[in-house]
């Protein structure tokens, strides 16, 4: 049985604390607007959502990495571009 009754009884050592962490920030700052914008919410799918919480959670806790993975994807993508003669 799940007993965490605060925040300092969650392991923030560990990926699944951070994950649990990032998603209570967002549960606990989520406004309407995002809700209606279907950013969040019943309208996202839960993958979705799970994707966009590692992707805080990477951003908060692993900032250097997160960084260069988002530089390699940008230019991944840009490299796809050119072979398809988009750019």
């Amino acid at each position: 049985m799940i007993t965490h009754e605060n925040l300092h009884d969650i392991d923030m050592t560990t990926g699944e604390g951070q994950l649990l962490m990032t998603a209570v920030a967002i549960l606990t700052s989520i406004e309407h607007k995002h809700i209606t914008n279907k950013e969040w919410g019943s309208h996202l799918n839960p993958n979705k959502a799970v994707k966009q919480i590692a992707d805080l959670c990477n951003k908060i806790y692993y900032e250097e990495e997160w960084k260069a993975e988002k530089q390699r994807i940008k230019r991944d993508n840009k490299i796809n571009q050119i072979l398809k003669g988009e750019i």
